[in-house]
């Protein structure tokens, strides 16, 4: 190596030492997506809204019209008030009771019991419509259960408000069978309830008939035993009791006379009399008994004749049933249909999907974390961002046709390029002032736009008179060495880093200076089909960098995506930091995260970040401004004023020669 050629140490250049290289923290959380403005995503992705609307409308227009039309038949019931409740007399009030037995009438009309009469009366286990594929297998109960299940749920009954009518509404395909289904679910139900309380009353008469065996075998039972009891004890006969008490009296006067010359003695007069007085007692017995027995048999009798008149009013009853209730409204078949028109339906499936479409978007909008603001890119890189960079447009539509730097030569007013100008202007005060500083622009995938950037930021530099070096590390890629031998007649090739690094030749040798990039020193490393890998020395590429901060006010260093590529690893080491280039809704948060992660454990300080390749006018739609006004105010740039004549005729001669040339 040359000595003249390379100077690795630093001499009386105001150079500020390397950063240190930042922290690594962990985000905390998840990533979501970057807030957005609704209305602004609602801008962005209209015709996604009017796609899946229209769409929607479609299928929701397609479906009704070909599902056939259902008609619906009403019929009224109304309940009886002295049936609607149960013993209202004996209840205070009743108007809960009365709220709570309509509510149990709502709900025998439509159980399962009900419309099972309804199938059987109208054979619709018969129907396929109803019956369904059971029919054609032949299962009868199947077929009958569809055909119950499809009635429950094509059949609505209501209450009016707090009255005691009861509306039965019944959907079916054909108008005379939808009110066919309404009128014999009412009959079926009066007949049901009619039928209930039928057998509630033989129920309560067989209960009755039973008592009355019983109480009338008490009867016969309590007679039998109040006859043999006056018999047994003489109870018929009136005159003992006197009799009794008569001889008693009479035992007693003899007592109280003298017994001289009497037959009997004192003793047996007074066992006598004793007696006597055993046997009325016995007697009072027998009649208190006798009088419990008259009224048992009596009480029994009252019960027998209650009962036996029950049972002749239950009979009467049965004979005389009314109808715990009655049709008030008969139904017709309907003459329009009640089904969704084909509009309304599509309509309806319209709206439906556009409001699944709006929220759908703002779902994806919310989980996207790609790049889309500098809020984003700060918050991972923990940098300022130095500069929003548009893409190029002319009068708003893309330019996509020519390579930026020669939209930057070409159309020095544009938005495109005071961007790429105030970017300069930021990293100069980012760095303190041009002098002796070199940078490297970075990426964290392929096609973010960086090379594009490095040799717009060199002519922005060279345009302020600033001296400059562009250096092409990046020997993946071979566009900036293949634009200046396309456009440059003076050079069939160009001269590559590569022979310097590999001690083969001076730097001086591997310049180029070409009219394409005018005030810029080319340092190229041409692309090459080759299986061996790039290895830079890191004593050669400190020297590179060393002599380069001596000559120049800035060197700017093209570098491949570092998370892809790791030839320039140390590179970190010996420059003043990188510019992160991150390509607008192109790489994610955890992205930068990694690449920040990479460049901490290289050395490599960062100097601020790019968001670079911004459609200025989806970002626009979006709400998401970053400073970039552009597609606002865009009237207020000549984007379609010429550049200088001579950079014009540089340009076109470049072209024409360039054309020739594959020609």
């Amino acid at each position: 190596m040359d000595g003249n050629d390379v100077n690795t140490e630093k001499t009386g250049f105001n150079r500020r030492p390397n950063r240190p290289a930042a922290t690594i923290l962990s985000r905390s959380g998840p990533e979501i997506g970057a807030m957005m403005n609704p209305l602004g995503i609602l801008r962005r992705y209209y015709w996604v809204v009017v796609l899946v609307t229209a769409a929607f409308f479609g299928l929701g227009y397609m479906l009704t019209a070909n599902g056939g039309k259902d008609y619906t038949a009403h019929s009224t019931i109304v309940l009886r008030p002295e049936s609607a409740t149960v013993e209202m007399a004996s209840v205070p009030g009743g108007l809960e009771l009365t709220e709570t037995t309509v509510e149990t009438q709502l709900d025998i009309l439509k159980s399962r019991q009900v419309l099972g009469s309804v199938v059987e009366r109208l054979e619709l286990d018969r129907d396929a419509r109803f019956a369904g594929a059971a029919l054609a297998a032949g299962d009868t109960f199947q077929a009958r259960d569809n055909a119950i299940s499809v009635i429950a749920n094509n059949t609505r009954v209501e209450r009016r408000a707090n009255s005691l009518a009861l509306q039965v509404s019944t959907v079916a395909p054909d108008p005379a069978l939808a009110a066919q289904i309404s009128n014999t679910l009412a009959q079926a139900y009066l007949d049901d309830r009619r039928e209930s309380r039928l057998a509630e009353i033989e129920a309560s008469v067989e209960v009755l008939e039973t008592r009355e065996q019983v109480i009338g075998q008490r009867l016969s039972e309590a007679k039998s035993e109040l006859a043999r009891h006056v018999r047994d004890m003489r109870l018929d006969d009136t005159a003992v009791g006197p009799r009794l008490q008569a001889e008693i009296e009479r035992l007693n006067a003899r007592l109280e006379l003298p017994l001289e010359g009497a037959d009997t003695s004192t003793a047996e007069l007074e066992a006598r009399i004793e007696q006597l007085k055993q046997a009325q007692v016995t007697r009072s017995i027998a009649e208190f008994r006798r009088d419990e027995l008259e009224r048992e048999l009596e009480t029994n009798g009252v019960i027998y004749d209650q009962i036996v008149s029950e049972i002749a009013q239950l009979d009467t009853r049965t004979r005389t049933l009314r109808p715990a209730a009655f049709v008030a409204s008969v139904a017709e078949p309907p003459l329009n249909p009640s089904s969704m028109s084909p509009k309304t339906g599509g309509a309806l499936s319209a709206i439906g999907g556009g409001l699944l479409a709006i929220f759908g978007l703002i779902v994806a909008a919310l989980f996207d974390t790609r790049i889309k603001t500098t809020q984003q890119i700060e918050q991972e890189l923990e940098v300022s961002n130095l500069g929003v960079i548009p893409i190029p447009t002319l009068s708003r539509k893309l330019v996509q046709d020519i390579p930026p730097f020669e939209f930057f030569s070409a159309h020095p007013q544009s938005p495109f390029s005071d961007a790429v100008r105030r970017l300069f202007f930021n990293l100069d005060s980012a760095l303190g002032g041009l002098s002796g500083h070199a940078i490297a622009l970075t990426s964290t995938t392929p096609n973010e736009g960086k090379t594009s950037l490095s040799t717009c930021l060199a002519m922005a530099a060279a345009q302020m008179n600033v001296k400059v070096a562009l250096v092409d590390l990046d020997s993946r890629k071979q566009s900036i060495a293949e634009y200046v031998v396309d456009h440059d007649p003076r050079l069939e090739s160009v001269p590559s880093l590569k022979d310097w690094f590999a001690g083969e030749t001076r730097l001086n040798r591997v310049l180029v200076q070409s009219p394409v990039f005018d005030g810029v020193d080319l340092f190229l490393w041409p692309a090459e089909r080759s299986e061996e890998a790039t290895v830079l020395k890191e004593e050669r590429l400190r020297a590179l960098m060393g002599t380069l901060r001596e000559k120049y006010d800035l060197v700017v260093i093209d570098t491949p995506p570092i998370l892809l590529v790791s030839d320039i690893s140390h590179l970190g080491r010996h420059i003043d930091g990188y510019l992160i280039v991150a390509g607008w809704e192109m790489i994610t948060q955890s992205m930068l995260g990694d690449l920040r992660k990479v460049l901490s454990l290289a050395g490599g300080p960062i100097i601020g970040s790019v968001l670079n390749r911004v459609d200025a006018k989806k970002q626009h739609q979006l709400g998401t401004y970053d400073h970039l006004y552009y597609h606002q105010y865009e009237h207020y740039y000549d984007t379609d004023a010429p550049a200088s004549q001579s950079t014009r005729a540089r340009i076109l001669g470049s072209l024409n020669r360039s054309k020739a040339r594959q020609s």
